[in-house]
């Protein structure tokens, strides 16, 4: 595991300590902490926030993994299969106790999300309700909701990079509309209950995270890529691929995660990378290039016609975070380039290759 032991020392060393103490002897809790972001964010808190107690729920719609069944069997997570729309939190043992909350619970996939509507608006807007009445007069340092660079659509070039003043240009009727607009109405949630209630709400807009912890088979391009480059297979690329991204390796997104809570009051903040800007096509020659050259890849860049006929629809033809403000605030630029975290996640993946379809099924 050299390279999750790598970048929870690159995480650690990245917050200063007054952002460190912010998590000492607190009580976490987690929702969709079975997703990809969960893997390194939960191996960081227990390995050292010096938490009392870590909290996770899920419903593990898209699995349980072993890696977090091994998390719970040894006693660091404690750990709820539920549907956090619905669930009362009252049967949290520590429910009450919670310090820290990050509400995660999302598919977060374009294909899981288009497959799956209704469970993934209910995740984001009633889970969010949720959780925000509950703690709404308990003791909170922070709530941390994972938002996402869809709320901004489809941006006009002239709002490239694009900062958090801007408002989005959303299809309210589209396929993509189910994620976008359910967390779109779940900031304005998080919005109203910061003003009303005084609770901490810090919403976090993330672009393009990739690294340890993505399942393989969740159709986004980062996992298309590197498993085709571990399984020496050509790379699928569903589009013409013009449309434009940014991609932030696993460890800097966590810490812009860890930095931004700590803030403890009202805030919003794009994090991610902010460049290089890559064509789908450049980033998917990227990795075969990294594949052909560390790790025996032979395959190539293969243009196909998704099965799904709205895979395209409403698809951002570019994105790319401006992060000036994330960075004047939370003191942070991303340590690793997108070569970088695209050589990391296919040496995690090689290194740990003989237990992947133990522990994420793919």
């Amino acid at each position: 595991m050299r390279i999750l032991e790598e970048d929870l020392n690159t995480i650690r060393c990245s917050l200063n300590t007054k952002e460190k103490e912010f998590y000492k002897d607190s009580v976490i809790l987690i929702t969709g902490c079975a997703g990809s972001i969960g893997y390194e964010l939960l191996h960081y808190l227990i390995r050292y926030a010096d938490a009392r107690r870590i909290i996770g729920i899920d419903n593990c719609w898209l699995g349980y993994p072993n890696w977090m069944r091994r998390l719970v069997e040894e006693g660091k997570l404690e750990f709820y299969q539920r549907d956090i729309a619905v669930m009362d939190l009252g049967e949290i043992e520590a429910a009450e106790e919670v310090t820290h909350v990050f509400h995660m619970a999302s598919l977060a996939s374009p294909v899981a999300y288009r497959e799956n509507p209704l469970l993934t608006m209910d995740a984001n807007v009633e889970g969010c309700r949720n959780l925000l009445e509950y703690y709404k007069d308990k003791n909170l340092r922070t709530f941390c909701y994972f938002s996402s660079s869809e709320i901004y659509g489809s941006p006009d070039d002239s709002q490239i990079p694009t900062s958090e003043k801007q408002w989005g240009r959303v299809s309210c009727v589209g396929p993509r509309a189910c994620y976008d607009e359910a967390k779109r109405y779940s900031e304005t949630l998080c919005q109203v209950f910061a003003g009303r209630y005084q609770v901490p709400c810090v919403i976090l807009r993330p672009f393009n995270i990739f690294g340890p912890g993505m399942k393989l088979n969740d159709g986004r391009i980062p996992t298309d890529c590197v498993k085709a480059v571990i399984l020496d297979q050509d790379i699928p690329v569903y589009s013409d691929g013009t449309p434009t991204r940014t991609f932030c390796y696993i460890s800097d997104a966590i810490t812009w995660i860890l930095k931004a809570a700590a803030q403890g009051a009202f805030d919003v903040f794009n994090i991610g990378m902010d460049s290089p800007e890559l064509t789908i096509l450049e980033y998917a020659k990227l990795c075969a290039a990294i594949g052909r050259e560390s790790f025996d890849y032979h395959g190539s860049v293969d243009f196909r016609i998704s099965e799904d006929p709205d895979f395209l629809t409403d698809n951002p033809r570019r994105r790319c975070p401006d992060l000036s403000y994330a960075q004047e605030k939370l003191g942070y630029r991303p340590v690793f380039s997108t070569e970088e975290g695209v050589y990391r996640f296919l040496t995690f993946l090689s290194e740990y290759r003989e237990c992947l379809e133990e522990e994420w099924a793919w």
